[in-house]
């Protein structure tokens, strides 16, 4: 394959498709193992809540931290490189945290953990807009989000069985494994794409020349400005706290306020990603609602969430049925935010170049949210109660929806000025 030349054949297509789908799906095998296996770790290990909070918070800053140096990595480096390192050093972590003991060895491994798979999704999505045209990118960056609550149930699922027969260590063995297993064949995969890797190395020259050609120099940070995105900061910060944040409280949850075994909870946490399935499709629906402007249809599902939060509120502690159905409503409609923002929103960059940097900038900020919320959720949990902290969820999810409204007309806007 040439450099700079796109991907055309359907079957290569789909081989392509197949390999960024399992490398991001394996991500949250070893991610969200910690969030299942959390409340084994509290009563297991003696460590406290606002301790579990720490070394989840530790994962989040540096995975939001690492998201801006993927950005520019993603956009001057072997990109098929970076990703096989991703996994194959969360890989190596895993397999560490599942020997560690010490809640401080466990942060440290887990931050590395963060920034190894903050190396991944920026970068890949940097290769999909090299190989891809507009048309077939816009899609593909949509229908690869699947991969988060397959993943998501995956790791849930996986964890209870192995907590539930083997103990919390094994949760992060076997993912260890899974995710190695993983990151050889993406190598292997991309490798027999013929050059791929090769091609995302050296595709800042073509960058560089679409942008002289289009008259297009800037950076990456004036068109965060241009675009308004910049004013999306707060709003994505809210979208990781209640996507990341409550995923990662949900068992904890449903076991202080319904009684529930350790096991019986994760299990039921699981019904939460079958529904944000429907997450993705949503999304897709609310695109062709507004005419493709993501920020619009962002504050669509923000508004969906507060409404189910503010139920959750008001009956779930005494109704656990309610509870399960608001938290899937609630966490289904930050999945479609997700696909908005995160993946399709900066594919819109990729022809000037610049769809990893600003991924990485809008992932640094929704992870900024998951690290502030997975360590203060903890902590509120148990200074303040649940109700108040669902309340702030609520009022977050408000805000949010209120930011996207505002930014919606700039985003028009800049998107008619320059259509990808």
């Amino acid at each position: 394959m040439a450099e700079g030349k796109k991907l055309t054949d359907k079957s290569r297509i789909r081989y392509f498709f197949i390999l960024c789908f399992l490398a991001y799906y394996s991500t949250y095998l070893g991610r969200l193992n910690y969030a299942a296996s959390l409340g084994e770790m509290i009563r297991g290990q003696g460590i406290e809540k606002g301790q579990a909070g720490l070394i989840g918070t530790a994962f989040f800053v540096s995975y939001g931290v690492g998201q801006l140096f993927a950005g520019f990595l993603g956009e001057r480096r072997n990109c098929k490189r970076l990703v096989f390192a991703g996994l194959f050093v969360s890989a190596a972590m895993n397999l560490l945290m599942g020997w560690l003991n010490n809640p401080g060895g466990m942060m440290l491994v887990w931050c590395v953990n963060g920034l190894a798979q903050s190396m991944i999704w920026s970068p890949m999505l940097h290769m999909i807009c090299e190989l891809l045209d507009t048309r077939t990118r816009t899609k593909f960056c949509m229908y690869i989000n699947y991969s988060v609550p397959l993943g998501t149930l995956s790791s849930y699922g996986l964890s209870a069985l192995l907590i539930g027969n083997f103990g919390w260590r094994v949760s992060f063995f076997v993912p260890a494994v899974l995710v190695g297993g993983t990151a050889v064949l993406w190598l292997y995969g991309m490798n027999r794409l013929n050059g791929s890797g090769k091609e995302c190395a050296g595709t800042q020259k073509e960058a560089v020349g679409q942008k002289q050609r289009q008259g297009e120099a800037d950076s990456a940070l004036k068109l965060f400005i241009s675009s308004g995105l910049v004013f999306l900061v707060l709003a994505l910060c809210m979208q990781g706290a209640l996507k990341d944040g409550i995923t990662t409280w949900i068992p904890v949850y449903l076991e202080e306020n319904h009684r529930m075994g350790r096991i019986a909870a994760i299990l039921t946490t699981m019904v939460i990603p079958v529904c944000n399935l429907m997450g993705v499709s949503l999304a897709a629906l609310a695109e062709k609602i507004t005419g493709e402007n993501e920020t619009l249809s962002a504050s669509l599902f923000f508004g969906i969430c507060a409404c189910a939060l503010a139920a959750l509120l008001w009956g779930g502690k005494s109704n656990m049925v309610l509870a399960v159905c608001m938290l899937a409503v609630a966490t289904t409609s930050m999945m479609s935010v997700n696909s908005l923002l995160i993946s399709v929103l900066p594919s819109r960059f990729g022809e000037k170049g610049k769809a990893s940097e600003v991924s990485g900038i809008l992932n640094s900020c929704v992870y900024a949210g998951c690290a502030v919320s997975t360590y203060g959720i903890g902590v509120l949990s148990e200074q303040a109660g649940w109700d108040f902290t669902i309340f702030l969820w609520t009022a977050g999810a408000v805000l949010a929806g209120g930011i996207c409204i505002g930014v919606s007309g700039i985003w028009r806007k800049y998107t008619r000025k320059y259509p990808d």
